[in-house]
């Protein structure tokens, strides 16, 4: 883990590259993979938050537990409701400013308790000055679609809640695209929050590419992603050896990490943390952002 953190600064990470190393907290029974073989999701995201912003301080952050799930299948979700226990549980100060996940799961496994309750404290967290960030998943618009008789494109938590921002996936230049496989869709528990109402309602009423299946997704609901990031072709090394990966676990942590850099910036400055991101984005910040315009993702055959 820290061996490939060492080995790709070196060979890729030629500017800006003060800082070395990183602090693994457990939460809740979780393991640092510090030997062993951490895997491709660990190394990309250490690797690129710490060769991006620099000298600032990196937290890796393992938690342990099996969160409840709806249907019989192997639970493979994420404890959120620990990890956000956790962090609401530390000081203003020992708080981070900016969090990027790159896991998540299908809205329709979460029991909607779960789900309203961890939504509602990442809320808080946005509240209390932390960006948090969240990989909309690389299943394009869903890729299970049947859900008893009616079919469905599969919605992703926690990207589907209103209260985090939410990182598409993009890929390469003149134009920059839409990834087809990164994830977008409209939640069918949380309603469209207000922030983005005029954005969505524009795409409703122009987009040309969607009235087949309009059957397929709930159009009143929290639309997502926010934002979107190159998300394919990232380099990245893993066992000392160097390889190619995709997905929008690349462009969350990389778009993380410019807001930990504006977060820093707005600290020295003596200002505060941008905190819940969304608002800003949809409003004052779109003249630093680009339009994505071209590109697809698919999904229930179509």
């Amino acid at each position: 883990f820290t061996s490939d953190l060492s080995t790709f600064l070196k060979s890729y990470a030629a500017e800006g590259n003060f800082a070395q190393s990183f602090t693994c907290t457990l939460v809740n029974g979780g393991t640092c993979p510090q030997s062993g073989t951490p895997g491709v999701e660990a190394n990309l995201d250490v690797q690129y938050a710490r060769a991006i912003t620099e000298e600032i301080p990196n937290v890796f952050y393992s938690v342990g537990g099996s969160p409840p799930i709806v249907g019989s299948g192997t639970n493979t979700n994420e404890p959120y409701l620990e990890f956000l226990d956790y962090l609401l549980d530390l000081s203003d100060s020992a708080l981070p400013n900016t969090v990027s996940i790159s896991y998540g799961d299908d809205e329709d496994t979460v029991p909607l308790d779960y789900a309203d309750e961890v939504c509602n404290l990442f809320a808080q967290l946005g509240a209390r000055g932390v960006s948090v960030l969240v990989s909309s998943g690389d299943s394009a618009v869903g890729t299970t679609c049947e859900e008893g008789n009616t079919k469905q494109f599969t919605t992703s938590f926690p990207a589907s809640c209103p209260w985090v921002t939410t990182v598409g996936g993009t890929t390469g230049n003149s134009p920059e695209k839409a990834w087809t496989d990164g994830g977008g869709g409209f939640s069918s528990v949380f309603g469209q929050p207000s922030y983005q109402s005029a954005a969505v309602n524009k795409w409703l009423t122009t987009d040309t590419t969607h009235s087949g299946v309009t059957a397929y997704f709930n159009s009143s609901g929290r639309a997502y992603p926010d934002v979107s990031a190159q998300a394919t072709d990232f380099v990245i090394v893993v066992s000392g050896s160097a390889e190619l990966v995709d997905g929008t676990s690349c462009a969350t942590p990389t778009f993380a990490s410019i807001i930990q850099l504006l977060n820093s910036d707005r600290l020295a400055s003596g200002k505060s943390t941008l905190g819940f991101l969304n608002p800003w984005l949809y409003s004052n910040a779109t003249s630093g952002l680009t339009d994505i315009t071209s590109g697809k993702n698919t999904g229930c055959s179509g």
